[in-house]
Parts: C-alpha cells; sequence; structure tokens
C-alpha cells in the first residue's frame, strides 16, 4: 500500500513537470513565431552559418534549417504532451496528444498571418503534424523500451 501511495506521489510530480514543460514549449513556439521575417532569418542564419562550417559546404539552405526548426519543435510539443497524459492519467493519450499539437501547429499558423513578414502555411503546419507524428513515435518507442526493461528486471517466480 505504500509503494502504491509512492508511486502515485511520483507520477503526480511528474505529471506537474511534464505539463510545466508543455505549457513552456508552447510558449517558446508562440515567441518564436512571433519574430519577425528579419529577426526569423537572423535566428536560423547563425545555425545555419556553423552547420555549413562544419560539413563544408553550403548544402543547407535557410529554407531547410527553418522548416527542420518547425518540424523539430512540434516533434518536440507532443513528446511533451505524451508524457504529460502518461503521467496525469497512467496510460498513453497518443491519438490526443497529436490532435492537440496539430491543433496548436494550425493556431501558430494563424498567429504568423499577424506578424509582419510572416504567413499563414499549409505546408508548414503538415511540417509541424509530420514532427508531431514524430514525437508520438518517439514517445511510443521509449515507453517500449522502458517497459521491455522493466519487465526484465522482474524475478520469474521459481516452481
Amino acid at each position: 500500500m505504500l509503494m502504491q501511495q509512492e508511486k502515485s506521489k511520483k507520477n503526480k510530480t511528474a505529471a506537474i513537470v511534464f505539463w510545466i514543460l508543455t505549457a513552456v514549449a508552447m510558449g517558446l513556439v508562440f515567441f518564436f513565431s512571433s519574430r519577425n521575417a528579419d529577426e526569423s532569418s537572423l535566428q536560423s542564419g547563425w545555425l545555419l552559418d556553423i552547420l555549413n562550417k562544419i560539413f563544408r559546404n553550403e548544402v543547407l539552405s535557410d529554407f531547410v534549417i527553418r522548416k527542420a526548426a518547425h518540424f523539430t519543435e512540434f516533434a518536440g510539443l507532443c513528446f511533451l504532451f505524451n508524457f504529460s497524459f502518461y503521467y496525469t492519467y497512467g496510460k498513453p493519450k497518443r491519438i490526443l496528444s497529436l490532435v492537440l499539437t496539430s491543433a496548436y501547429a494550425a493556431t501558430d499558423e494563424f498567429h504568423q498571418l499577424f506578424v509582419e513578414g510572416r504567413a499563414c502555411r499549409i505546408t508548414d503546419w503538415l511540417i509541424d503534424t509530420a514532427g508531431a507524428l514524430a514525437g508520438l513515435l518517439a514517445f511510443a518507442v521509449l515507453i517500449w523500451i522502458i517497459q521491455k526493461i522493466g519487465s526484465s528486471r522482474t524475478p520469474t517466480p521459481t516452481k
């Protein structure tokens, strides 16, 4: 009974932490989307310079960096939503996490209509949603690995 209470307390703490991280991630997405076109280009430009120096060529473009950023932001957000629901309800809510992340991506694109030099693009929403799907898959794989490790540590009863 005491072990069950400790586990419940740990899950409640983890849920709070993951909901806070989810809210922070959503705030960061909003912040990055609030940057006008020039600020956004500067943001991705420094990373582009570094990567082109590392790879010693100019294969990457600002376009690729920006789309990869969209994908990664929403992969992370969906990953966090999944963990938030997992620790809140004790089971994954994968479809809900994906739908919420995709819906937030749609609001993000709409928000960009009101930012100078930015636009609302369905292709960006699709990239964001693909990122969310990747985050969902990463979560599912991680949970599967954790469960496999946990089940391999459970002692088998002797006859």
